[in-house]
């Protein structure tokens, strides 16, 4: 039986999460489910109207969850792998589908590939092992 049975992992398709990615699969035993997760912030930036939001966020949705199929086919595919797009705020999310699917470890980046992202690194994550009950590998950024 594997130390970590069920391993969330996250992603924002950034090569610094691809690195969390691999460094996940390090770690899982060949009987480990892995649950690859890609949250959709569904944060109102100001002056936006609601009906342009929303169709910001259909289009969104839709693109992120068919590159979440194909990423987890190309880098998670000797792997039980289920991926999941949610909307919502990550640091919210993220701990929530941890303990609803019982997850054993989460590995994510220590930051995001947006400019808050860069600036305020580690913040989503920093927010996530607090939150979180399980373990959290937060894995460092690859250097450029």
């Amino acid at each position: 039986m594997s130390a970590y049975p069920t391993i969330l992992i996250t992603t924002d398709f950034s090569n610094d999460s691809l690195a969390a990615v691999d460094e996940a699969k390090k770690i899982a035993s060949s009987d480990s489910k892995i649950l690859l997760v890609h949250v959709v912030e569904d944060r109102v930036p100001p002056l936006v109207t609601p009906e342009l939001w929303n169709r910001v966020m259909d289009d969104h949705r839709n693109t992120s969850e068919q590159h979440l199929e194909e990423y987890a086919k190309e880098h998670l595919a000797d792997f039980d792998c289920t991926a999941v797009a949610l909307t919502g705020v990550p640091e919210v999310v993220i701990p929530e589908l941890a303990t609803k699917h019982n997850a054993s470890l989460i590995v994510m980046a220590s930051r995001g590939h947006n400019l808050a992202g860069k600036i305020f690194i580690g913040s989503t994550a920093d927010r996530v092992l607090r939150a979180s009950r399980c373990p959290v590998l937060i894995v460092k950024p690859q250097e450029d």
